[in-house]
This record gives C-alpha cells, sequence and structure tokens, in this order.
C-alpha cells in the first residue's frame, strides 16, 4: 500500500508497519499489509516514476489525485482495475450512495458511469464544515462588544476597528497567501471563494446556469474591494503573503496580536491553553455576509467526500482481497476503529459509554498534537480511503464544544446557490485541454491576483487583470467546464 504519513517523527525505525494502528489492521481483517510509506512532499514526482516503470504497488493512496490522464484512460490502459467488476467484494462502499440520504453528488463520483467503480474514496462520517473564523471573545467584551449575532462584514470591521483603536492589537485580523485558508470561510457572504493556492485553477460555480470560475467577476471585484479596505484601515496582518497556515502565525497567536483568524476547531482549547493571557477566549462567528439573515450562495454544501482516495493496481495478483480489505474501512466496525485507533492505547469508553481519547494521544510525549496524533495512529483523511469519523476531534471532556463550534459553521441553504457539483467528470480531450490552458492561467492569476489585497495591485487594474485572464484562455476554460455541468444535469 503506497501512502504518505505526515508526522514521520512518530515512526520507529522498523516502520509503519510495526505500528498500533497497523498492527491492529492486521488483526482485524486477517490481511497481511505491507506499507510503503513515501513523502508527502514528494509523491507526485514518485508517482510518476511508478507508473513509467510499470511498478505500481498493489494499493495506491491517491492515485487519482496525481495521475495526469482521465480516469477511463487509465482503467483503459491497465493501471487500474475497474471495481465494478468486482462489485460483490464492496457491498460497504458500493452502499454508500445510499447509505446517508440520496445525493446525486455521491452516487455520480462513486460510479464514474454506469459500469466504472474507479476507485475508493475517503468519505466523511459526520460532514461538517471543516474550517471557520474566530474572534477572540475576551477582547470584544474590553470594547463592549460580543460576538453573538454577529453576522455581517459591517460588524466585524467595526468589532476589528474597536479593538485596534483601543490598543489591543495592531492588526487584528489574519488570512494567509492563500487569503483564505480554506474555501468559504470568509467571502461565501458575497457568493464567491477569495482562496488561490497556486497550484490548481480556482474554484468553479454555476450562476445563473453558467459555469464560471471565482476570482474573475464582478462578485469578485467586489469582495477583493472589501478586503483591500480593510488592509488600508491597518485591520489585516501585513505580513500575510509569507503565511500559508496556521502553523506559521506562531507569537500572534500567543497573546492578544490575533483578533480574528482561521481555526480547525480541534485546536483551540490547546491555544487558549498555551496563550500568555489566562483569559484568552475564541467565540465562533458565522460567516458574515452584507446584510444580517442573508442566505448564503455558496459554501452551504458540505463536501461529504475526504481528501483521500485508493486505486487498486491492475496487476494486483489478488484485487477480490484487495477490494474486501478496502472495502472494511467502509462498514460500521471497520469505519469507527481505523478512525478512533486501538482501544486502550488511543482511546476508551467512559462509564456512561462515551468515547474518549488517552492521554497518550492528548499529551503524547512528543508534543504532536492530538489531532496529527489520531491520524498517525488512526485514519488520516488527508490521504487515505475509509469513512472518516470526522467528530473523532471531540472525543475528549470538554470536546463538545467542538461539535458546537462546527455546527455553529454548518449554514442551510437558500433556494440559489452556486456550489459546484464535485462529481462532474471531463472527457480525455476535455482533462488534455485543461492541462494545457491551466498552467498559464494559473501563473498569472496567482502572480496578479493576490496583489489586489494590500494595494500592491491597484484596483483600478482589476478589469485588465480579468480581461488578461481571458486573453490567456479563461472562456475556453469555462466553455469545458460548461460542457461537463450540461453531462451533469443530463445524467
Amino acid at each position: 500500500y503506497w501512502t504518505t504519513n505526515w508526522t514521520p517523527e512518530l515512526i520507529p525505525e522498523e516502520g509503519f508497519s510495526s505500528m498500533p494502528y497497523p498492527e491492529m489492521l492486521k488483526e482485524m481483517t486477517g490481511v497481511n499489509v505491507e506499507w510503503v510509506i513515501t513523502p508527502a512532499n514528494s509523491r507526485k514526482e514518485q508517482y510518476s516514476v511508478l507508473l513509467a516503470s510499470d511498478d505500481l504497488c498493489d494499493l495506491m493512496g491517491q492515485a487519482f489525485s496525481f495521475h495526469t490522464g482521465s480516469i477511463p484512460d487509465a482503467i483503459e490502459d491497465e493501471y487500474y482495475a475497474n471495481l465494478y467488476d468486482y462489485i460483490d467484494y464492496i457491498p460497504n462502499y458500493s452502499y454508500q450512495v445510499v447509505k446517508f440520504d440520496y445525493d446525486k453528488d455521491v452516487l455520480n463520483k462513486i460510479f464514474y458511469d454506469k459500469e466504472t467503480i474507479p476507485c475508493f474514496y475517503g468519505r466523511i462520517y459526520d460532514p461538517v464544515p471543516r474550517m471557520g473564523y474566530m474572534i477572540r471573545g475576551d477582547l470584544l467584551e474590553q470594547v463592549g462588544m460580543t460576538a453573538e449575532g454577529m453576522d455581517t462584514y459591517d460588524e466585524v470591521h467595526d468589532a476589528l476597528l474597536a479593538v485596534k483603536s483601543a490598543g489591543i492589537s495592531d492588526f487584528p485580523m489574519d488570512i494567509t497567501a492563500q487569503v483564505e485558508q480554506d474555501y468559504g470561510i470568509f467571502a461565501a457572504g458575497m457568493g464567491t471563494y477569495l482562496y488561490c493556492n497556486g497550484r490548481n485553477m480556482p474554484s468553479p460555480r454555476v450562476v445563473d446556469g453558467k459555469a464560471v470560475f471565482t476570482l474573475t467577476g464582478e462578485d469578485d471585484r467586489k469582495a477583493m474591494q472589501l478586503l483591500s479596505s480593510w488592509f488600508a484601515d491597518g485591520l489585516i496582518n501585513p505580513n500575510w503573503a509569507s503565511i500559508t497556515d496556521g502553523t506559521m502565525l506562531g507569537d500572534r497567536l500567543g497573546g492578544d496580536d490575533s483578533v480574528y483568524c482561521f481555526w480547525a476547531p480541534s485546536a483551540v482549547q490547546e491555544s487558549e491553553n498555551d496563550n500568555s493571557n489566562p483569559n484568552a477566549r475564541w467565540d465562533f462567528l458565522v460567516r458574515p455576509r452584507e446584510n444580517s439573515g442573508e442566505y448564503l450562495k455558496i459554501g452551504t454544501k458540505i463536501d461529504k467526500f475526504s481528501f483521500g482516495n485508493t486505486a487498486v493496481s491492475a496487476k494486483c495478483e489478488n484485487i477480490p482481497l484487495a477490494a474486501t480489505w478496502c472495502d472494511w474501512f467502509y462498514s460500521e466496525t471497520g469505519s469507527f476503529h481505523a478512525s478512533y485507533g486501538p482501544q486502550g492505547l488511543c482511546w476508551d469508553y467512559t462509564e456512561d459509554g462515551e468515547v474518549r481519547y488517552t492521554d497518550f494521544i492528548l499529551n503524547h510525549e512528543s508534543g504532536t498534537s492530538a489531532s496529527w496524533m489520531s491520524a498517525t495512529y488512526g485514519i488520516n483523511g488527508l490521504c487515505d480511503h475509509g469513512m472518516l469519523h470526522n467528530l473523532r476531534s471531540s472525543a475528549y471532556e470538554g470536546g463538545e464544544r467542538v461539535i458546537d463550534i462546527l455546527l455553529g459553521w454548518t449554514e442551510p441553504s437558500g433556494e440559489k446557490v452556486y456550489d459546484w457539483p464535485v462529481s462532474c467528470k471531463f472527457t480525455s480531450e476535455e482533462t488534455t485541454q485543461i492541462t494545457n490552458l491551466s498552467g498559464d492561467l494559473i501563473t498569472y492569476m496567482s502572480e496578479t491576483w493576490a496583489g489586489f489585497v494590500d494595494g500592491s495591485t491597484p484596483m483600478s487594474q482589476w478589469d485588465a487583470y480579468v480581461q488578461g485572464c481571458y486573453d490567456i484562455g479563461l472562456q475556453e476554460m469555462m466553455d469545458i467546464y460548461q460542457a461537463s455541468y450540461e453531462r451533469y444535469l443530463a445524467s
């Protein structure tokens, strides 16, 4: 099984296979798996080498995240098995299309077409938003304000300005080099995502039946004007462009510098405990919108898939066994134990029958956070297949707060939503066209667009920037996505 791990320092010299989690899987399934752990930052290059040398492992983790050709071609060229041919061996996985209410996106992704199941996609047992913005409630109290009921951009702006004016924080808001750390945690209230990672095209969406991309429309201009005005007001950390994720915020999270910041809620309590201010308290905020009580047009449909996927090599000598082993992770037993890891070591039941992590996970001697520990001693949603119990992050005393935050970020959908169907598919020819067009577009957009935040690219250049996108091939790209969307509707 070719996969990766983000905490290699926890892996002993004997290798990942000797660790408690793989040993538990071996004991529970009766299947011996040789784990081939490759560095996370070099997987794409190593995948290309394995593919070129025709030396794929029996199970290839995130194969279809790195494969440059189309899924049908990968199966037709006999790189990977079509799991539809082995459907009798994957009852738990194929049942996912109806297990948690019928969802066309889930059906349309698991089944590439009526006779093709390309791989095992990671699924979420209890889908909730991954991330959102939180605000320092204790600091708001110092200026006579509260997070409760705050749901508009104007209210957030006024709160940050009050904290700044009171001399509590020089630059109270944090963003990253991608601007938003995740899709839809700030700009969804304007119907878009201000997210550009420099590696992929911005997010597609459907507006009035047309496929368009974020970062290029009038609502994007409006959202960027708002953000750049906040920057001009001195509300945003001026070092934003050097921050790729929350781990780089460092000292800003150790005191009162960061007041309005993006969070995965599992890390909130740890941050409060480590803060030099004993009164530090992060309160969650719903995603801001232009007018109080408005429905969001984008970001309300929570993805029921994690980032992982695993394909079975067509040259695997025992595809039924490989498929059955993968399918176990979607059963009730397999999903639970793979998510929480070995009982006794990682977790146990309380007297009330509730699942609680042990001190081994919560306070490991290495100093590794509980979230990364659980992803090493259990399923890792960033790369593994299986049905992930997403709320495992709340399996400790007081963890109910995590659930409250996640549910607070969960928004009802209005009648008119822009969310792109995640299961839209592309033909081999379209995939090639996308690859050919996207390189220059991604480079141009990532080098130009983010400059609007801090004024290094003035807003007066917005029309020229958008025209530049069209000159490079944006319309051709939208035409490809439109064709895919129309096939999705027809299917």
